[in-house]
C-alpha cells in the first residue's frame, strides 16, 4: 500500500497509522508459542532474542528482505499482506503488483513474500480481528494463491501465533539472483525428522508446496511435481533441474542443524 501511496495509484481519503498500537507490535510468549503482533518491525524479529531461541528460520527469513530501509519500514503483518512480492527486476511500467484494483493478479514474474515460507514450515497461524469478532486460522489458509489472502472487508490481521520450534531441526537453501538482496527464484526449507524430511518449497512456484516424510531417496520424483511461473532471467526447466540441487543442500543443512 505504502508504495501504491507514493506512486499516486490509490488516492485514500483517510489513512490510519496503528504502528503506536502496543499490543499490534509486540512479542510475548506462552508455554508453547510466540505470540508476534502484525505491526511489528521486520528488524525487531531478525535480532529478536526470543525470535532467534524459538523460531530461528523467521529471523533468518526476515534478515533477507529487502535493503536495511525496508525492514525498518516493513511490518510483519504487511510482509503477509503481500502475499506475493513484485520481483523489482523489470522496471516496466503498469506492473500489476502495483496495481489498485485487488482483483488482478500480480506479475508471473514476482515470488512469495519471504515470511510465508517459515511460518508454513511451522504450523503457524495468523489471528484476525474485526469489530464484531475474532478468528485464529492456520497461515497455509490464511494464504489462498494468486496473490490472495483470507482477509475480509473490515478485518485486521492483529497477531502470528508461532510454535516453539527450539529443539527442531530446520535446513534452508536458495537460488537468488543476485545472491544478496536477489530474487528468490527457489527457496526451500527441510525438516529433518529421523532419517526423513518435511519440505516447503516456494520462490517463483506456481503455489508454496509441501511434503511430509519424505526421504532422499524421494527427492527427484518430488521435484517433479513442482511447477514454477514465467520469469524474465531463468528458464522453467534450468529451475527444474536446480530444484533437485536445492532441496538436497536443505536436507543436508537439517541435518548438520544449520540454516
Amino acid at each position: 500500500m505504502i508504495l501504491k501511496l507514493k506512486h499516486g495509484i490509490v488516492h485514500p481519503k483517510i489513512v490510519y497509522d496503528i504502528s503506536s498500537v502496543e499490543s499490534l507490535a509486540g512479542i510475548t510468549e506462552d508455554e508453547v508459542s510466540l505470540h508476534i503482533g502484525a505491526a511489528l518491525k521486520l528488524r525487531c524479529i531478525v535480532k529478536a532474542p526470543k525470535v532467534m531461541e524459538f523460531a530461528p528460520l523467521l529471523s533468518h527469513f526476515a534478515g533477507e528482505i529487502g535493503s536495511m530501509e525496508v525492514r525498518n519500514a516493513g511490518t510483519v503483518g504487511g510482509n503477509l499482506c503481500a502475499s506475493r512480492a513484485n520481483c523489482g527486476i523489470c522496471f516496466l511500467p503498469g506492473c500489476h503488483a502495483m496495481t489498485a484494483d485487488r482483483n488482478v493478479p500480480p506479475c508471473r514474474s514476482s515470488s512469495y513474500a519471504n515470511l510465508l515460507l517459515p511460518l508454513i514450515a511451522y504450523g503457524a497461524s495468523v489471528k484476525i480481528m474485526s469489530k464484531a469478532d475474532a478468528r485464529l486460522i492456520s497461515v497455509k489458509d490464511f494464504f489462498i494463491g494468486g496473490g490472495r489472502i483470507n482477509l475480509k472487508p473490515q478485518e485486521l490481521l492483529a497477531e502470528i501465533v508461532v510454535p516453539k520450534a527450539k529443539h527442531s531441526r530446520f535446513g534452508v537453501s536458495e537460488l537468488r539472483q543476485p545472491v544478496k538482496m536477489g530474487f528468490p527464484y527457489i527457496s526451500v526449507i527441510a525438516e529433518e525428522k529421523g532419517g526423513v524430511f518435511d519440505l516447503t518449497v516456494g520462490g517463483s512456484t506456481d503455489k508454496i508446496y509441501t511434503f511430509e516424510n519424505a526421504k532422499t531417496s524421494d527427492f527427484a520424483k518430488l521435484c517433479e511435481g513442482v511447477d514454477f511461473t514465467a520469469a524474465l532471467r531463468l528458464s522453467e526447466d534450468y529451475r527444474k533441474q536446480a530444484l533437485i540441487s536445492v532441496v538436497a543442500d536443505a536436507a543436508e543443512n537439517a541435518v548438520r542443524g544449520r540454516a
